[in-house]
């Protein structure tokens, strides 16, 4: 069972990086809208996994996304970031009862209003240090700012239809 857990997160990881290499790095309207669905891999990440392997799983997806957009590390310095803030995130929206041990962050256990919460705050914060990394500056801060609402709308968008369309966490473990 922990083997088809690992290669179904192997699989996502593939997945999400080729979607986003190969078709939504493609996808740059008027320098503000940039799908970015490559975090969707540290946030379906299993609810009770080690703080230290989301951190180590947001370093890898995105220090593979710098790679092969040739960009300075600033993926991997959102994802870790990503995967440094989401237990914090999962405590401050967790349900009355908590967490099953087993639990998924998926629409089908939890929600879709707990996974559009999840969802918009994490891509929200992980947008901010990517946008905020790439500038380097505060010079331009409306320009920022308006590519960071943008690209999180978007990016939450197509994350939702990733889901949907690929079932990515419609079922358990």
């Amino acid at each position: 069972m922990r083997i088809n857990n690992n290669i179904r997160y192997l699989i996502l990881f593939v997945t999400l990086v080729l979607m986003q290499v190969l078709f939504l790095d493609n996808i740059n309207i008027h320098g503000t809208l940039n799908p970015f669905i490559y975090p969707l891999f540290i946030l379906l990440l299993p609810l009770n996994s080690a703080h230290w392997q989301t951190i180590i799983a947001g370093f890898l997806i995105g220090i593979v996304i710098d790679i092969f957009e040739s960009s300075p590390g600033i993926h991997a310095a959102s994802s870790v970031f990503l995967g440094f803030i989401r237990p914090f995130i999962l405590n401050l929206i967790k349900p009355k009862g908590g967490y099953k041990d087993d639990s998924s962050p998926s629409i089908k256990e939890l929600g879709l209003l707990w996974f559009i919460i999840y969802f918009s705050v994490s891509i929200f914060l992980h947008h901010i240090v990517l946008f905020f990394t790439e500038i380097a500056s505060l010079n331009n801060i409306s320009y920022t700012i308006a590519k960071i609402i943008l690209s999180s709308m978007f990016s939450i968008l197509f994350s939702i239809l990733t889901l949907y369309l690929f079932s990515f966490n419609s079922t358990k473990k």
